[in-house]
């Protein structure tokens, strides 16, 4: 075998095994497009405890089923203080949830779909990286929402 051929194989093998760990693809869930993703967000604030349920659709906008539902538990500067991970393939409603009380934190919830191998590329992890920052964000859609109403 010459250097060249060994080079391209090399090559394929090596950028084979990179996309195959590339794990799926990132996409914030956020209160503009919650609904557009077929995700529902319930968020509850009680007695100091904020608790989130995050419920997704029976398959992903790509055609993905659900496989992996997990939640954080987030310090102020970020670390992770806690994760909660489970296995839904199968389910029909798939659900992640989490709760905290302590203001400085907040909590991350996911939801993971995956194709079959073949179409690996659509594979998606749908979150909400930050629980307070939703509320946030929810709380300023609305407040524009109302502004852009009354302006009519």
């Amino acid at each position: 075998m010459s250097i060249k051929y060994f080079f391209l194989l090399s090559t394929l093998i090596i950028s084979s095994l990179a996309r195959a760990s590339a794990g799926p693809e990132l996409e914030e869930i956020t209160p503009e497009n919650a609904e557009k993703l077929g995700f529902s967000v319930s968020i509850t604030i009680e007695n100091g405890t904020t608790m989130l349920f995050l419920v997704g659709p029976k398959t992903s906008v790509s055609g993905c089923k659900p496989h992996t539902s997990g939640s954080a538990l987030i310090a102020a500067d970020e670390t992770e203080l806690f994760v909660h991970q489970s296995g839904i393939e199968g389910v029909d409603l798939p659900v992640s949830q989490g709760y905290f009380t302590d203001q400085n934190t907040s909590m991350s919830v996911w939801i993971d779909y995956i194709c079959v191998p073949d179409k690996s590329q659509n594979n998606r992890r749908y979150v909400i990286h930050s629980v307070s920052q939703y509320i946030v964000d929810q709380v300023s859609q609305k407040s524009h929402n109302k502004a852009m109403k009354d302006r009519r």
